[in-house]
């Protein structure tokens, strides 16, 4: 029972272990892991775009990111090109859920309205 305690202590102590506290142990000090903010990171990034009514929709996700991401703004027509037309003689909706340099944002336009995305 010794040499498991000792070999858990020396884990911990050259940080092999987590120390519970969602680091890992190291001299008695914690330091919380945190990821730097990536600089290269696009200013849109579509997280999801759905096209359609509340019975049915067609994934826009694909042609939102080919138009839009990685720009400082964005500017295109809700409509069946998108990803088709999935309730014919229906108006639809597109709802866009999309990340400006890390907040999240979400917009939603009717068929045949603009859309701008904009992270300024």
């Amino acid at each position: 029972m010794r040499i498991l305690f000792s070999l858990l202590a020396v884990l911990a102590l050259t940080g092999c272990i987590e120390d519970g506290r969602g680091g890992f142990g190291s001299s008695g000090s914690y330091r919380p892991v945190t990821q730097p903010a990536a600089r290269d990171d696009p200013p849109i990034r579509i997280v999801e775009a759905r096209y359609g009514t509340d019975r049915r929709t067609c994934d826009a996700t694909r042609a939102l990111r080919r138009a839009c991401e990685g720009e400082s703004d964005c500017s295109l027509k809700a409509g069946n090109e998108l990803c088709g037309d999935p309730t014919p003689g229906q108006v639809k909706t597109l709802y866009v859920t999309y990340r400006c340099r890390g907040r999240v944002r979400n917009i939603t336009r009717t068929e045949g309205k603009n859309l701008s995305l904009d992270c300024d």
